[in-house]
């Protein structure tokens, strides 16, 4: 590694403690251990940036989330912007098991609207790889593979990945988001968006019917 870009081996150092912290944990649906995805993550935000904190906050995205990482822990190991950027990766638990899948990814769409670049760099390193593992986990499994995904509904996914990338329109000079748009009609295809949600399904100043309804312009 270069020393110059990496002066303290920071990103060596995510790679180590991630791998630690999600040892043994594999992928949603998948025997994919967690630690590919992470590096995948962070290998496409290298392609969007040098930025070293963004490339450990890429690496260290799910192990909040997923493996209990306080952010104190984060702090304390990376410093508070890389603690930052974790934490805003994270998805809040989801309390209420009824249609907590579409209210947990509506909240998720509405933060990158607003999102400034480098949290829009790393959801869509995430979201992109994401996006490649269901592409080949499809091809395997069929139509199961959506059971294994939280989300029996494939008109529900293909929404969320349309409107992601309707909100990370303001990078979408870079080549991963060419990427994940075709993957997008590759994967969905055959698939038509469900019918826009109820008004009172939308959290307040959150997702309107016009910026859903962008989403699908692909439909």
């Amino acid at each position: 590694m270069n020393v110059e870009f990496d002066r303290h081996g920071a990103v060596a150092q995510a790679v180590a403690f991630a791998a630690y912290a999600q040892d043994g944990r594999v992928r949603e649906g998948t025997a994919l251990p967690c630690i590919v995805h992470s590096m995948e993550t962070a290998a496409i935000a290298a392609t969007m940036t040098n930025d070293p904190d963004v490339l450990c906050a890429a690496v260290l995205h799910d192990v909040a989330e997923d493996c209990g990482v306080t952010e104190a822990e984060l702090r304390s190991r990376f410093g508070r912007r890389v603690a930052q950027m974790v934490l805003y990766m994270s998805e809040p638990p989801r309390s209420d098991p009824r249609g907590s899948w579409q209210r947990c990814k509506l909240r998720t769409v509405n933060r990158l609207r607003v999102a400034g670049r480098e949290q829009m760099i790393l959801a869509l390193a995430d979201r992109l790889s994401s996006l490649r593992a269901v592409d080949r986990a499809r091809r395997e499994q069929g139509p199961m593979v959506w059971r294994r995904l939280g989300q029996a509904n494939p008109s529900m996914h293909r929404w969320y990945y349309a409107s992601v990338a309707e909100a990370l329109k303001p990078i979408a000079h870079f080549e991963a988001y060419r990427e994940y748009v075709a993957l997008i009609d590759q994967v969905f295809e055959d698939v038509r968006l469900p019918a826009p949600p109820e008004p009172d399904q939308f959290e307040t100043g959150g997702i309107s019917h016009a910026v859903y309804q962008d989403a699908g312009h692909r439909q």
